[in-house]
């Protein structure tokens, strides 16, 4: 009698757990201060968070009664994409839910059962896009990647290419008190900037070379899938 009386956890609805979400964010608003760091330029040029230079400013706090105004307001500005998506997603739980989907898919996994040589030669032209998009962006990731490289290589001799571009900009920028010549703070810099030019060139070069021959499936790649809105 004891077990039937116990109550089960039941999860909340989605809406309940985002609106908590949402309101409990409201409140922190409201409690805890605000503030800011000042960011500072380091030496490659990158603005960065310097850690010692907080100050506090007025708070902005969110009043809850707009919550819905911001609700309304996001659903106008975005109301074609989310029909878009309404009316494709039902239309894809109805064929699904007719079973059409699942009698296709099986015909389909039927026909080509034990026949993969006929299946290859079908969805390679589809996915060669794909293929070649997700290539050229995995290319770029490892040109452009130079940090491991930086943390796990002891040797100089076994540098990649992007490691040692990076060590030629670094030595050539001109530090702050360094040079006290204006002459020669102008000169170090012009140097600076001409390196900077030359190494863009080079690290680009590769890209360059390859884009022509990955750009007739870069846009067919990036879109296939995509939701136009």
């Amino acid at each position: 009698m004891a077990e039937k009386n116990k109550k089960t956890f039941k999860m909340p609805h989605t809406f309940v757990i985002m609106m908590v979400i949402i309101l409990f964010a409201t409140l922190l608003t409201w409690i805890i201060p605000a503030g800011q760091y000042v960011r500072v330029e380091n030496a490659d040029g990158v603005k960065v968070v310097d850690p010692n230079q907080f100050s506090f400013i007025d708070r902005c706090p969110v009043n809850p009664l707009l919550i819905p105004l911001y609700i309304v307001n996001s659903m106008c500005k975005r109301v074609d994409l989310m029909l878009v998506i309404i009316f494709s997603g039902g239309a894809f739980d109805l064929i699904s839910k007719s079973g059409a989907l699942h009698s296709a898919v099986a015909r389909v996994a039927k026909v080509f059962q034990n026949r993969l040589y006929i299946f290859i030669p079908i969805m390679l032209p589809v996915c060669k896009p794909i293929i070649a998009v997700l290539a050229l962006w995995s290319f770029v990731g490892m040109w452009n990647s130079y940090f491991d490289a930086m943390i796990y290589l002891n040797d100089a001799n076994l540098q990649p290419l992007q490691l040692v571009l990076r060590s030629i900009l670094v030595q050539n920028t001109p530090q702050p008190g360094m040079i006290a010549d204006i002459q020669s703070t102008a000169e170090m810099a012009k140097i600076a900037e001409q390196l900077k030019y030359a190494t863009i060139v080079v690290s680009s070069l590769p890209l360059l070379v390859m884009y022509p021959f990955f750009q007739k499936y870069f846009d067919k790649g990036i879109m296939v899938g995509s939701v136009k809105g």
